[in-house]
């Protein structure tokens, strides 16, 4: 406890400016500037028409609980994408993008890309990843329970 005073003092004699909780950061940018970059957002679309919406958080998207070997719609959008432009996705431990493993997509009207994307039989995650302009972003798939061989032998991608 002496030393925590001491500190104080010292810090209060010398003009030193101490915020409790933080570093003096005085020169270093504000946070909103550090931030500032569009990001990709996405919807996906199940069988079921259910609508997710998951949070893109610094490019990584919360991970999305999706059935072995179902099949969604996602929409991705980005408000700095032009129509035309390229967008290349793949995916990392197995699923399909559009029936592939990697694939070219083209933007559509306001910023929209669309893409299918099916999980692969077994439990476990299934990220794909979305390259533009140089950067990664990642949407990740979860499936839980892993499908019965007999259920699905004609479906495995």
């Amino acid at each position: 406890m002496k030393r925590w005073v001491r500190l104080v003092l010292v810090g209060a004699m010398t003009g030193l400016e101490v915020k409790a909780g933080y570093r003096n950061v005085s020169g270093a940018p504000p946070l909103a500037s550090a931030s500032a970059r569009a990001m990709w957002t996405a919807v996906v679309v199940r069988q079921g028409r259910e609508e997710i919406h998951p949070v893109n958080r610094a490019g990584r998207w919360d991970p999305i609980e999706v059935e072995a070997l179902e099949e969604v719609e996602v929409v991705l959008s980005r408000p700095d994408v032009r129509e035309g432009e390229e967008i290349f996705a793949y995916v990392v431990n197995g699923g399909r993008v559009n029936g592939e493993v990697a694939t070219r997509l083209r933007v559509e009207e306001a910023g929209a890309v669309r893409l299918r994307f099916q999980a692969g039989r077994f439990s476990g995650d299934y990220p794909v990843v979305i390259r533009f302009a140089g950067e990664e972003t990642v949407l990740t798939f979860w499936v839980r329970q892993a499908a019965l061989a007999e259920d699905h032998a004609e479906e495995a991608p």
